[in-house]
């Protein structure tokens, strides 16, 4: 979808919820057919639709119940260096490589927001056989850094190389 939106050099509406619905997470992460929303797969299951309302900034549909909704845009050509990061099994998978830099719009949240995450870890180690294996925390949870920063302002361009408020 990027590459649409770049070869039109147009920026692309994002909406990053955090704290969703489990089984919207994981059909988010499934391959649907092409034209076929994740939302209707979703409620289809359950057999009610899935609650969404309209994003103010980009228009996207956001699921109604989600605890954070981080809403912006991807500009074509805004990128910065960044990398590299840990999958949750505590390996590092990928390389320092240029990504898409998110200009963040605004910032939605309830009163009693939640969500689950996990932060990359190094691999389980222990000092000497027989002792409780330790984890070793190698970087901080980007996605607290994130909404914390976000909420700075409703125009805060952050990315893991920069943080700037216009």
């Amino acid at each position: 979808m990027r590459d649409k939106y770049q070869a039109r050099q147009e920026p692309m509406p994002v909406a990053v919820v955090c704290g969703g619905d489990p089984m919207t997470f994981l059909m988010a992460s499934s391959e649907v057919p092409y034209g076929v929303s994740e939302y209707e797969i979703v409620g289809g299951v359950r057999g009610k639709p899935v609650d969404v309302v309209k994003a103010p900034v980009t228009g996207l549909p956001i699921p109604a119940q989600a605890e954070i909704v981080i809403e912006g845009f991807v500009a074509p050509g805004n990128e910065c260096v960044e990398g590299s990061f840990g999958e949750w099994t505590g390996y590092y998978a990928s390389d320092v490589r240029p990504e898409p830099v998110l200009d963040i719009k605004a910032v939605y949240y309830g009163t009693r927001s939640a969500t689950r995450g996990s932060c990359s870890q190094s691999p389980s180690i222990s000092a000497t056989p027989g002792t409780p294996s330790r984890w070793v925390m190698s970087r901080p949870c980007a996605t607290s850094a994130l909404i914390a920063a976000a909420t700075l302002s409703s125009t805060t361009t952050i990315s893991m190389c920069q943080t700037s408020k216009s």
